[in-house]
């Protein structure tokens, strides 16, 4: 899809604004979005840029990952450099391609990476059940991750143990990892 402004360049941001009850679409190329009618979208009267631009702002960490994976869109050609000159990704598929780096960035900002705001029409009591839905969903996988991160120290720690001959405290450490992967095992049976 070409650029509606330019009619040169592929189009690879799309905005859909909604004014009065009128739904307008603007398809950009990655030159012409920044400025222009719908380089302030939705009437806020600032640049996309602006909006995004502290969300993207790369924590440490990401850049840390960024350095070690130097990735390019197939699609677009971004790199994650040009994501955070930019603060916009470059098309959908960077979504799924600079996914941890993102993850990275999301985590920092919102201390998650599920969105569980309002969504328009939507019924309040709908609402309130999916956002408690998501937390539950989150709170669960956060615990799955300590649950893992703990039996990987215990792990470490029995073969110290181990090593050190303290075989009254390896036997009390194996005992509670096959707790835990008694628990594991009865967690996933269906």
């Amino acid at each position: 899809m070409e650029c509606d402004k330019c009619h040169k360049a592929r189009a690879t941001m799309h905005f859909t604004s909604i004014e009065n009850g009128k739904s307008r679409e603007a398809h950009l190329c990655p030159s012409c979005a920044p400025g222009g009618d719908f380089g302030t979208p939705f009437g806020l009267g600032i640049s996309l840029g602006k909006i995004l631009g502290p969300l993207l702002d790369m924590p440490a960490k990401a850049k840390i990952v960024a350095k070690k994976n130097i990735k390019k869109c197939p699609s677009c050609g971004t790199t994650w450099a040009m994501i955070e000159e930019q603060h916009r990704l470059g098309c959908p598929n960077d979504y799924e391609i600079f996914a941890e780096e993102l993850e990275v960035v999301l985590r920092e900002h919102h201390r998650s990476t599920r969105h569980v705001g309002k969504r328009p029409g939507m019924d309040p009591e709908v609402r309130k059940a999916e956002n408690a839905a998501a937390v539950k969903a989150e709170a669960e996988r956060e615990a799955k991750e300590a649950k893992e991160t703990k039996h990987k120290k215990l792990l470490e720690e029995l073969d110290q143990v181990v090593k050190t001959e303290n075989y009254e405290k390896a036997a009390e450490i194996r005992d509670h990892i096959k707790a835990m992967e008694e628990e594991r095992k009865k967690e996933q049976a269906p």
